[in-house]
């Protein structure tokens, strides 16, 4: 009787040295996950037989994100040219993405992606741009096959293939460690999300973390195809996130990088992080941003090519952007901008 009494309190002696008093000192792991979108070929250049992806970027960083260990990735759309480069097979453009992202599919890393404008249709708004209001109304022409193609090269049993009625497999939430995720399609009602469906998965969510992501910017930067043409149903969606403890919502759209902020009703902070240098024809941007003031800026970058890293490390959220360019002809990486937080 006396050894087994000696032999508990071993153990829990054991116990105590391994974990701290209680286990209250133990903190959560600390990982890092990458945002990365907009890596379409260059085919606005009379090259529509292309393969409709710039492999030569996407596969940089892919192997980046190797090197730094991510543990998943956000797609935020237009991976491929997808409906303008008429001549390459819609299957055969996804083949070729997926083909320069194989450092990470092979590592194991799992890729969310969402839809952007060139995974859909053609946009049938021309004359273009429109200015925010006019008429027509700005409407995305779906192409059946591409849905198809799109699903097709999709189909990873990670990916969830639920979501609100309609919109199954294309906007969709989930869990990884202490982080909850949203992707929004923005395609299905064009330039609107799905706020119902949003609005009861921000309220069922119990992570501390929650992250967001969709293809057009909420607040506009170039394009004006963007969330802010229908500014109300904008600002509930903005709205919706600061209530949740959102402070982060990703997209892409214009070719380049920028990082704004902007308040939401109630006086909370959220970052737009627009990262669409992701390999296709540069855009230029030059401010004020469409809506004035309401808008601060906080870092801004043209052409260069990049991606971006967000590493949680308990309630502590440290976000990266780094540029790609070369040196005697290697990959050299720079991080250019940076953005710390905690949550409570």
């Amino acid at each position: 009787m006396q050894s087994v009494k000696w032999l508990v309190l071993l153990l829990f002696a054991i116990s105590f040295l391994i974990n701290g008093c209680g286990g209250n000192d133990v903190q959560p792991d600390k990982w890092t996950y990458a945002v990365y979108c907009d890596a379409r070929g260059d085919n606005d250049t009379n090259n529509l037989t292309k393969s409709g992806v710039n492999e030569a970027v996407v596969n940089s960083v892919a192997t980046d994100m190797v090197k730094e260990e991510v543990e998943l990735v956000i797609f935020p759309g237009d991976m491929v040219s997808g409906w303008w480069a008429t001549t390459t097979p819609y299957a055969s453009q996804f083949a070729t993405w997926r083909n320069a992202m194989a450092p990470v599919y092979e590592a194991g890393i799992k890729v969310y992606p969402v839809r952007g404008n060139h995974e859909v249709g053609n946009t049938d708004f021309y004359p273009y741009p429109w200015p925010p209001g006019s008429s027509p109304t700005p409407t995305i022409i779906p192409d059946a096959d591409l849905m198809t193609a799109y699903f097709n090269a999709f189909s990873d049993p990670w990916i969830p293939a639920t979501g609100p009625a309609g919109e199954e497999g294309l906007t969709y939430s989930f869990v990884y460690k202490n982080a909850f995720f949203v992707g929004m399609d923005q395609s299905v009602n064009p330039y609107r999300v799905n706020q119902a469906w949003l609005d009861t998965q921000l309220a069922q969510n119990t992570q501390p973390h929650t992250f967001v992501y969709g293809h057009t910017p909420a607040f506009r930067v170039g394009h004006t195809d963007s969330l802010a043409y229908y500014p109300v149903d904008r600002d509930l969606f903005w709205n919706s996130l600061g209530n949740a403890g959102v402070r982060m919502y990703f997209s892409g759209h214009d070719h380049l990088y920028n990082r704004a902020h902007i308040q939401d009703q109630a006086g909370h902070t959220i970052y737009q992080v627009l990262t669409g240098a992701g390999g296709a024809p540069f855009n230029t941007w030059t401010p004020p941003y469409a809506e004035g003031d309401k808008v601060v800026g906080d870092f801004h970058q043209e052409g260069k090519n990049g991606y971006v890293l967000v590493t949680v490390d308990g309630p502590h959220v440290k976000m990266r952007w780094k540029s790609l360019s070369s040196a005697n002809g290697q990959d050299v990486w720079t991080t250019e901008d940076t953005l710390v937080y905690t949550v409570n």
